[in-house]
């Protein structure tokens, strides 16, 4: 199971989100992913200070998060490359990189109507 993780989302993002996304590698199986999802500074950063180097650990760094205070919506179609656009879209069935589950402590869910489409070759054929 591939299980993505969006790292920047939620009030205390992205340390704590990290930090209990590594404490559940220990309840993942040896087939299993993490997919974390975010700040590639953020994440290599906790990697590295954890001396985490688990091949069952994958990063898909993003360059835009989209902030409390934003609508959700407006976040959504204007920061294509926010952690949680990037993984709604990585939820698709056909997407080369798919996972099969997305987790976000964000302040609201994201219906997947306002998630822009993907359109990776994968997704489109």
């Amino acid at each position: 199971m591939r299980i993505g993780v969006d790292v920047m989302g939620g009030d205390n993002a992205p340390d704590e989100i990290l930090k209990g996304a590594l404490q559940a590698l220990s309840r993942l199986g040896a087939d299993d992913t993490l997919v974390l999802l975010g700040d590639r500074g953020a994440i290599e950063d906790t990697l590295s200070e954890r001396g985490i180097k688990d091949p069952r650990v994958e990063c898909v760094f993003t360059t835009q998060v989209i902030g409390m205070d934003e609508s959700p919506v407006d976040g959504i179609r204007n920061k294509e490359d926010s952690s949680i656009t990037v993984m709604s879209k990585m939820g698709a069935h056909r997407h080369a990189q798919r996972l099969d589950a997305i987790l976000s402590a964000g302040k609201t869910p994201v219906p997947a109507w306002q998630v822009p489409r993907c359109t990776c070759a994968a997704c489109l054929a």
